[in-house]
């Protein structure tokens, strides 16, 4: 019951970023200090150790299969190639995390319905103190700290605006590190509610409700073309043009109407030339380092800061899952697990709420890199996975 309760919890507070940065030497790049090189530690990964910490007799016997040792051989050698152990063991703790809280999700006995209500509960906060930073243009910091609020305001360097009618806006961070990855997240969740058939709940029909206003208010343009393209498919995926035509003309209007607002709003205009010169470092990185790569999170510490008119500011990883990982674990290593991974969702997965999820991975990945490298987004993919595996919703 304690276990059931602490899941909850976490999933209440998966949006959150409540925690503390360890700062080392190989943490600075030109004497700029940079969070993707500090190890972290947040109160979600004291919850999912607790969690996993009281059913390790579980995850004992999962780590006992063949292929388990064969990555584990993987992580540890990555470790061991990498030019920084300490940040490569990092890595390697957070994706054994990654897989032990899938395990556990999987494995527990809460329903669905009672996860979309925590889900729905932590969406409701951050979905004001979204709305409250649009209107102060800025952070409010106080108790909103302890939810992992950063403090900036409209003037902050580098911060994230768009401009509508010749005035420019803040565009709202709520809990999270960037409003794309606050998007990408509630993209995940609204997709993973959507297709949930076998569930019917007050809390997951609302959950869908505020994770739109909180994709659409993210200005995210990878996570509201995306969200359109899901909601037109689905129209179609359900046949709502033979129960109703006019809600199925009344739906591919809106979500047309959606991307044409999209599009009226303009943010950072050298955004495509930022993430091309993050694009050809990252190629240059896995050339250099084609077959064992550069090392789990040591991605940034190899790329520096970039040449250009911004070599402070930008300092970030490529914006594409893929060209990230491949270069933090090279070709070979990619290569195989990607065969692997294939073959397991081909014999597993035979949902079509497996493969949508999925593609909004996948999809929304390939424009940005939170799913590797944010706190939030990163077991939201791990309690996702043990979702969709489970056998009872």
């Amino acid at each position: 019951m304690i276990g059931e309760t602490l899941l909850l919890l976490l999933a209440f507070s998966l949006p959150t970023q409540f925690g503390t940065f360890f700062f080392f030497d190989f943490s600075f790049v030109q004497g700029v200090r940079v969070d993707y090189l500090a190890p972290a530690l947040f109160l979600t990964d004291i919850l999912v150790f607790i969690l996993l910490a009281s059913k390790w007799k579980l995850l004992l016997k999962t780590c006992r299969k063949k292929w388990f040792s064969v990555v584990l051989l993987i992580l540890v050698s990555n470790v061991l190639l990498a030019q920084q152990t300490f940040l490569a063991l990092y890595g390697t703790l957070k994706v054994l995390e990654l897989y032990g809280l899938s395990v556990l999700v999987k494995n527990s006995r809460v329903k669905r319905s009672r996860m979309y209500t925590a889900f729905f509960a932590g969406a409701v906060v951050v979905f004001f103190l979204a709305l409250a930073q649009i209107v102060h243009q800025g952070a409010l910091q106080g108790i909103w700290y302890f939810l992992g609020e950063r403090n900036f305001t409209i003037d902050t360097i580098g911060i994230a605006t768009i401009t509508a009618h010749g005035k420019q806006l803040l565009r709202p961070y709520s809990t999270f590190p960037h409003p794309n990855a606050l998007g990408g997240f509630y993209l995940a969740l609204y997709v993973f509610a959507l297709w949930d058939t076998k569930t019917r709940s007050a809390a997951r029909f609302l959950l869908m409700i505020i994770s739109s206003l909180l994709i659409l208010i993210s200005f995210s343009r990878t996570a509201i073309i995306v969200f359109a393209m899901i909601n037109m498919y689905y129209a179609f995926d359900v046949k709502l043009y033979k129960h109703c035509v006019f809600c199925f003309v009344t739906r591919l209007l809106t979500f047309l109407l959606v991307l044409g607002i999209a599009f009226q709003f303009q943010g950072d205009p050298l955004s495509l030339y930022k993430r091309g010169l993050l694009t050809k470092k990252a190629v240059e990185i896995i050339s250099t380092h084609p077959f064992f790569g550069v090392g789990l999170k040591n991605y940034l510490f190899e790329q520096g800061s970039i040449d250009g008119a911004f070599p402070y500011v930008f300092i970030q990883p490529v914006h594409n899952v893929f060209l990230l990982f491949v270069a933090e674990v090279g070709v070979v290593v990619s290569g195989l697990l990607a065969c692997g991974a294939w073959k397991w969702l081909k014999k597993r997965t035979q949902t079509k709420q497996w493969w949508i999820v999925l593609f909004v991975v996948v999809a929304t990945g390939m424009f940005d890199h939170y799913w590797l490298t944010i706190q939030q987004n990163f077991l939201l993919l791990a309690v996702l996975f043990g979702l969709l595996n489970k056998d009872k919703v």
